[in-house]
């Protein structure tokens, strides 16, 4: 493995509702417009799952927390990955962006559970449930049943698969996502290493570092960006690129328009402020100890 990876970066300037780089990336030429993009994006979020088509493969990984992961299949059998994230804050992991979209985006249900938290099954909220059933004829492994018209989950039955969590028409159901941030970081990695395990040098990685919101994409609300746009981000070592866009991020003057509660200075931890107990860069430390790529880059700017 090189000791020191070549992250691209292209910055951008905003001309009305247009994003033009100043320089295209290598045989790619950009022309968005940002309310579409702002619209799907939180189509997608208000869709709330990422979820696959097909059964998931469990690939072995033998990791320290996940002995195997659920890869989606359409995923995992693709000849070649491009991942484009856009960066984002999150409340698990500080800053989201290749981990989290690769790690938790090609995840199955259950595998993007058993990432989150490993150990409770989903809860219900009694005052919501109606009795309508749609989790027990769903259930791959008959762990749900009615008791007393309410939805009952045995706990020692259920797989984490979520599928509940997805077909209960009235929100009823909901995944535990109790764990500490540094397990869930750790797990997203590992999630990505059992993704990417079948592509070696089959990959391209993008991080799209605008419109940087400091809350995860899942919430249907968008606050103000909490740095300027800094531009679009490429390397095929995700942990070089993870790298080098977090201290991008960093560099920046913070936008006191913004919900950042301080460090507005340059070299401040902007996530940190946001999250203070998440040490996002334990997310790029521990991709470097299992082998995902190194952390040292050089930036070069088109």
């Amino acid at each position: 493995m090189p000791s020191e990876t070549s992250v691209r970066l292209s910055t951008c300037t905003l001309s009305g509702a247009l994003l033009w780089p100043r320089a295209p990336l290598p045989a790619v030429r950009w022309r968005v417009s940002l309310a579409k993009l702002r619209t799907e994006r939180n189509l997608l979020a208000s869709r709330a799952s990422y979820s696959t088509v097909s059964e998931p493969v469990e690939v072995t990984i033998n990791q320290k927390h996940c002995r195997t992961a659920k890869i989606g299949t359409e995923a995992y059998y693709a000849d070649a990955l491009i991942s484009l994230a856009h960066v984002h804050g999150h409340g698990m992991t500080g800053m989201s962006a290749t981990f989290k979209n690769i790690g938790m985006g090609l995840g199955s249900r259950g595998g993007k559970q058993a990432v989150h938290c490993a150990k409770d099954a989903p809860a219900v909220d009694k005052e919501k449930c109606v009795g309508c059933a749609e989790c027990v004829a769903h259930c791959p492994v008959n762990a749900i049943k009615l008791v007393h018209r309410k939805a009952a989950i045995d706990g020692e039955t259920c797989m984490r698969c979520g599928e509940c969590t997805v077909v209960c028409p009235h929100g009823a159901i909901a995944a535990r996502y109790d764990d500490l941030p540094r397990l869930v970081q750790e797990r997203i990695v590992e999630y990505t290493y059992a993704a990417l395990k079948n592509k070696k040098n089959k990959c391209l990685f993008y991080n799209f570092a605008l419109d940087i919101t400091p809350s995860c994409l899942c919430i249907r609300l968008s606050e103000r960006p909490i740095v300027q746009d800094i531009g679009i981000l490429a390397s095929r070592d995700p942990v070089a690129l993870e790298q080098a866009t977090f201290d991008l991020v960093k560099a920046q003057k913070g936008l006191e328009a913004s919900i950042l509660p301080r460090a507005h200075r340059k070299g401040a931890d902007k996530y940190k402020a946001l999250y203070p107990g998440i040490d996002t860069e334990r997310t790029m430390r521990y991709a470097e100890e299992i082998g995902l790529g190194v952390r040292k880059y050089k930036l070069k700017e088109i």
